[in-house]
């Protein structure tokens, strides 16, 4: 067990403190150099991401920003040599036509195969910075109702 790490658990398993949090005017000066640095390595602009593809049944629509929805999903897993299990996937749809398409044409119940990309967030709270990740929404697709879902 590592230095840092409690008692029954692994490092890294719960928050850790940020090693010291910054003045507004050199965070702002930090970003600027890291969106540079970003900008030489991909010439588009864009930080690669991750892309993903998922089927499966819509459970709830949530109204979670003033521009954000937010779909929980669920999907079976069918892996070889194990029983099948659901799995719940939150999906963030930012742009203002899918979330229109959303809001207008799907239910709750409704078979879906979503594609997106995968977006690393990072959250200060305090003096702890935390890390995840969102699944954007960029299509989505209504699929029969006889279709069972899996994920890839």
């Amino acid at each position: 067990m590592r230095s840092g790490a409690r008692k029954g658990q692994a490092f890294g398993r719960f928050a850790r403190p940020c090693a010291r949090p910054l003045p507004a005017c050199a965070q702002r000066k930090r970003r600027g150099e890291r969106l540079a640095a970003r900008h030489r390595r991909h010439p588009v602009g864009l930080s690669p991401m991750l892309s993903f593809s998922l089927t499966g049944m819509i459970g709830c629509v949530l109204v979670t920003a003033p521009h954000e929805l937010t779909l929980a999903i669920s999907s079976t897993l069918d892996r070889e040599h194990e029983p099948s299990r659901v799995a719940w996937v939150l999906c963030i749809a930012r742009r203002q036509k899918l979330r229109v398409q959303i809001l207008n044409e799907l239910r709750e119940g409704d078979n879906v195969r979503i594609e997106g990309e995968i977006e690393q967030r990072r959250r200060q709270v305090g003096e702890l910075g935390f890390f995840s990740v969102g699944f954007i929404i960029h299509s989505i697709e209504r699929l029969s109702s006889s279709f069972e879902g899996g994920a890839s």
